[in-house]
């Protein structure tokens, strides 16, 4: 499975995820603080399930949707 994974994720979670053979982008890695919209958008564009702690991303999808 594809996931994304955005900087409130914590890396043990990662890490074991990994370890289990799943592809994981991880936000911390690649860019952090990275604008809540370019997460989604970056999820979209990799075909992945976005693993977050963060709420407030919920609304900015609907609302975006």
């Amino acid at each position: 499975m594809n996931f994304l994974a955005d900087e409130s994720v914590d890396r043990p979670i990662v890490e074991c995820l990994r370890r289990e053979g799943h592809q994981v982008s991880y936000i911390a890695e690649l860019g952090p603080e990275m604008p809540d919209d370019a997460v989604l958008n970056r999820a979209n564009q990799e075909t992945a399930l976005l693993l977050t702690t963060m709420p407030g991303i919920i609304r900015i999808r609907r609302v975006s949707e």
